[in-house]
């Protein structure tokens, strides 16, 4: 094995980036071939030399990012091959395509040779084979390609749909569709509507959108799983609506509003559940009952006429079955 000085070295470098074994799970290594001379310009002896592989940041090597150590290589009428990562793996994130590596060549206890040798092509091969790890994700920061899921790992990142200047972590100026659950974890904030569906129209039971944070929207509207029309009720009387919902009446959320013809009347609730007016000596208002998961009845109190804008002339029942 030589380890004598050779005091002057030539080297002619032919990297075979074809040949870079890039396999998943095998090792990342790249095909080197070389050619040394001595100081006549002749091809060195054949025999094994002692040859050190350094991988540098810069064109100077003042920063070195990866060596193989001295490793015993044969060489044959001046040229010799190496895998170079054969023997001490590369870094995740030494090969990136907007970087430049050069690589150095030490023979024995002779200084390494210069100019350094640059790595751009392999570079940038590396780069391509290898977007899908972690390192060339941007690991700073940014996406991340883990496979299966694709993520932002950095709490300072955002995502803007529709504009380029996001006020949020995800900012959408647009319409969002999500086919499933949706869950918030903090501030959900919905300035348009929100609508939860499936494939048999708008619904609020079956489809949920829960927040384990806070919620804000400018505008909710509630698509009821019944709906009566408005039922003109006389003062005293009672009046079923079979909504025919089944599942269980216990989830039901029930909306009971009355209608008067009286002046400045309108929608309202007043005296729901019924109510004793002393200065009437009567009893006003509307109250439901016998809730059951095919029916609801309503009964508008005996004195209910008082003639003020509160009475129940008409009713109208709305139950989201919230199942």
């Amino acid at each position: 094995m030589k380890s004598e000085k050779l005091t002057i070295l030539t080297l002619v470098a032919l990297l075979a980036v074809g040949q870079i074994g890039l396999a998943e799970g095998s090792p990342q290594i790249i095909n080197y071939q070389g050619y040394l001379t001595d100081s006549s310009g002749d091809p060195v002896e054949n025999d094994t030399y002692l040859i050190k592989f350094t991988i540098y940041e810069d064109s100077l090597g003042t920063s070195d990012i990866w060596n193989s150590g001295f490793q015993e290589v044969a060489v044959t009428g001046g040229l010799f091959n190496y895998l170079l990562g054969s023997n001490a793996a590369f870094p995740d994130c030494m090969f990136t395509s907007d970087t430049l590596r050069w690589l150095g060549i030490k023979v024995a206890t002779d200084p390494e040779i210069r100019p350094l040798t640059k790595l751009s092509s392999v570079a940038y091969a590396f780069h391509a084979i290898r977007a899908d790890t972690a390192c060339y994700s941007n690991p700073a920061g940014g996406w991340h390609d883990a496979g299966s899921v694709v993520f932002l790992s950095s709490l300072t990142d955002s995502v803007a749909i529709g504009n380029v200047d996001p006020d949020y972590d995800l900012d959408v100026t647009g319409d969002i569709r999500a086919t499933d659950d949706v869950f918030v974890n903090d501030v959900l904030t919905v300035n348009d509507r929100t609508n939860i569906v499936d494939q048999g129209g708008a619904v609020i039971g079956g489809l949920r959108l829960q927040v384990d944070g806070d919620a804000k929207f400018d505008h909710i509207w509630f698509n009821f799983d019944y709906e009566s029309s408005w039922y003109s009720i006389s003062e005293g009387s009672t009046h079923s609506f079979y909504h025919n919902l089944g599942g269980d009446e216990d989830e039901y959320i029930v909306i009971v509003d009355g209608k008067n013809s009286h002046s400045g009347g309108g929608i309202h609730q007043s005296n729901l559940g019924t109510t004793y007016i002393p200065a009437y000596l009567s009893w006003v208002g509307l109250e439901w009952y016998g809730l059951t998961s095919s029916k609801i009845t309503v009964e508008r109190a005996p004195q209910d006429n008082q003639g003020n804008k509160h009475d129940w002339d008409q009713v109208r029942v709305r139950i989201i079955k919230n199942q």
